[in-house]
């Protein structure tokens, strides 16, 4: 279908910016949230489908097992992702579902899961055009050049520790210094993206820990 202007991918490189068109994405509230930096919020846009493209998944999976905190923090998450790329619709039904675990802990009313998995499906849908998947990363292989990882590892906890905003910046660094560390890895971004940087600071002493553990960062 051929794209059109008012369309959030409407060409490569093309402004992200103006009213949202019905689209199920307000693209103006995701672009403030971003501080007005388009390359800002595209990436977020990608984090989030790299990211959060699995998390009713995990939700599911989790409700099936009778794990209800962990479908609570999985529901508590997407709806602070899906808001800060200004999917509120979504954020909103993420909230009802986390509220309905958390009450009742068990599984959402059927309307309250059947909106999460419309709205849902809907970002991923609308995000699909404009965000390519890269090229799957294997995490847990190789080692840590100790050296880099470590002055990296002080400059990121520094910024997490003044909450600076200036580390979603290092997305792909991390992905590249700290990869081999693991899975974690990702997590950390994870909630680098979702501005939780306490959580992020314990994640990145994670790292830290694990890597001295295997004698990667001296």
């Amino acid at each position: 279908m051929a794209e059109t202007p008012g369309r959030l991918g409407r060409a490569p490189g093309a402004a992200l910016s103006g009213n949202n068109g019905g689209l199920t994405i307000d693209r103006a509230a995701g672009i403030a949230n971003a501080m007005n930096d388009e390359a800002l919020y595209r990436s977020l846009l990608a984090d989030f489908k790299r990211s959060h493209g699995t998390d009713l998944q995990k939700i599911r999976t989790a409700l099936a097992a009778a794990d209800y905190r962990s479908a609570r923090r999985a529901a508590h998450t997407l709806k602070s992702t899906a808001n800060l790329i200004g999917a509120r619709i979504l954020g909103g039904a993420a909230l009802a579902a986390e509220e309905a675990i958390k009450e009742g802990g068990g599984i959402p009313a059927r309307d309250v899961w059947e909106t999460l998995e419309r709205e849902f499906d809907a970002v991923i849908a609308e995000l699909g055009p404009i965000i390519s998947d890269p090229p799957p990363k294997a995490y847990g292989t190789g080692k840590l050049d100790p050296a880099r990882a470590f002055a990296f590892i002080q400059k990121l906890n520094s910024l997490l520790a003044s909450r600076s905003s200036d580390s979603l910046n290092l997305r792909d660094d991390i992905r590249e210094i700290l990869g081999p560390a693991g899975e974690e890895c990702e997590k950390l971004i994870g909630l680098i993206g979702n501005f939780d940087f306490k959580e992020a600071a314990e994640t990145l002493s994670h790292i830290r820990e694990k890597a001295e553990r295997h004698n990667v960062v001296n």
